[in-house]
């Protein structure tokens, strides 16, 4: 049986975990008025995240070579891992803010958010799957300023509160999955030519 080694299970759980913590800031910033670090959560995040890879590479290296009975036990611990990670973020991202967290005030989150985006961005830019998540951390970062415009100027309208911003994360997910079916299909006529 071949063997994942500690450095790849490391690079994707970290990967994983940056993905989760990016796109948590992201939310925060779009449905608060300020920024709130809570590093326990983003702990939470990270241990998590390194467990829950670490586990499915092991379950997915052991489905590989199973026989057909051991295939449903590992089916089982797959879902029994991914249920484990779940419910751990719900508790980290339920009890543990109230332990420690940090708040970044305005204009300084904005600055934050819009730079380490913009960073992201640029990271990703040459890679075409990298691309596809340029469009929802656009509309997570448009969304944020309209809510932080709607609140100093003391808009209370449904339509500027709830539906735009609702209709600006669908489009920005809509455009990130045609983004990505587009992607795959480039691929798969590519590796069969």
């Amino acid at each position: 049986m071949p063997k994942e080694s500690t450095r790849s299970v490391l690079k994707y759980g970290a990967i994983f975990s940056g993905i989760v913590i990016f796109y948590r800031l992201l939310s925060d910033f779009a449905s608060q008025a300020v920024l709130v670090l809570k590093p326990l959560v983003y702990l939470t995040d990270i241990i998590l995240g390194l467990l829950a890879v670490g586990i499915i590479f092991y379950l997915l290296r052991r489905l590989i070579f199973a026989e057909e009975k051991a295939k449903k036990a590992i089916y089982v611990a797959f879902v029994l891992v991914l249920g484990f990670y779940f419910v751990g973020e719900i508790v980290g991202v339920r009890f543990l803010p109230a332990l420690a967290w940090f708040v970044v005030p305005s204009p300084w989150d904005a600055l934050l958010m819009t730079g380490s985006s913009g960073a992201l961005i640029l990271w990703q830019w040459k890679e075409e799957f990298g691309r596809a998540f340029i469009f929802p951390i656009v509309a997570f970062l448009v969304v944020g300023f309209l809510h932080r415009w709607t609140l100093a100027q003391g808009v209370q309208n449904l339509g500027m509160t709830v539906l735009l911003p609702t209709v600006i994360i669908v489009f920005g997910l809509v455009i990130y999955y045609w983004f990505t079916i587009r992607a795959l299909k480039k691929n798969r006529t590519e590796s069969d030519k």
